[in-house]
């Protein structure tokens, strides 16, 4: 069958058409997928190449930086599980050098010089995300490295429930009020779940009590400075009075052992908070 050549002119015309489409319907997915579905609050860093998993899972990168996975906590006696998993993962098992992709939040080094950053693979899987969620650490961010906190606690609940690596071990649980009380959970990490018995406000800072002893009992504290970010999370702490809540953070000894939450992600409240109601202004009475 012969086509005209005004015809076969319409077809060229609409082949070029869909190519552009296809162009840039991919060049748009790779825009989505670094500025639509990463936190707008990260940094992009650039790409580096990996090409080592050193002790504390620290990756060291071919240019001769380090970097510290920001948002994770890696329990003391699990690192080297969790090395190999991140060898693993990353594709230094299969390759002596694998791309990555470096984001930042608002601090970028720490005190040993290491870079502290978000890393994702060449194809957008999460090294923080997928170490959470496999169980080989546990969510935990710092006030100035939050953008991804919320997810990776999602994810730390996620691995918990299913029993994932370090969350199968009991030396890993997620401890009550009670069993915080003894000295050998202290100066750790630990999660504390419990209802809080008591709320009370001395200087401007907030002792969230879960005893009837405030100078012997478990305390979740939140400081002065923590105050505004808990107040844009549109959290009252005088409204958890008898809340469910879970806390993470690590453990120090102030009138019995506490954790200080620096901001509000280290605060999982797991029910319902009751709105406060404003207290009604009497009326002056007319005389």
């Amino acid at each position: 069958m012969r086509f005209s050549k005004k015809f076969r002119q319409k077809i060229g015309v609409a082949l070029f058409i869909i190519t552009l489409s296809v162009f840039y319907a991919n060049s748009y997915a790779d825009t989505m997928n670094e500025e639509g579905l990463l936190d707008p609050r990260l940094t992009n860093g650039g790409t580096a190449t990996l090409t080592a998993i050193l002790p504390g899972g620290i990756l060291q990168l071919q240019d001769g930086r380090q970097v510290k996975i920001a948002g994770i906590e890696i329990p003391p006696g699990y690192e080297s599980k969790t090395e190999k998993y991140m060898y693993e993962f990353s594709g230094l098992n299969k390759s002596p050098a694998v791309p990555v992709r470096l984001y930042y939040d608002k601090t970028r080094e720490d005190r040993y010089g290491r870079i502290i950053a978000f890393v994702y693979s060449n194809d957008w899987v999460g090294f923080a995300e997928s170490i959470v969620q496999q169980g080989y650490a546990r969510a935990h961010s710092a006030p100035d490295n939050r953008a991804v906190a919320t997810t990776l606690i999602g994810l730390d609940r996620e691995a918990r429930g299913y029993g994932n690596e370090l969350w199968a071990r009991p030396e890993y649980a997620v401890l009550t009020p009670e069993q915080i009380l003894d000295k050998k959970y202290w100066d750790r990490f630990q999660i504390v779940e419990g209802r809080v018995r008591d709320v009370a406000e001395i200087k401007k800072t907030f002792y969230l009590n879960f005893g009837d002893d405030w100078k012997t009992d478990f305390t979740a504290v939140i400081p002065v400075n923590a105050r505004s970010l808990f107040t844009a999370a549109k959290i009252k702490p005088k409204d958890l009075k008898n809340i469910l809540v879970r806390v993470r953070g690590f453990t120090q000894y102030r009138n019995g052992p506490s954790i200080e939450l620096t901001h509000p992600e280290l605060l999982e409240i797991l029910e319902s908070v009751p709105t406060s109601k404003p207290t009604p202004r009497k009326r002056k009475s007319k005389k």
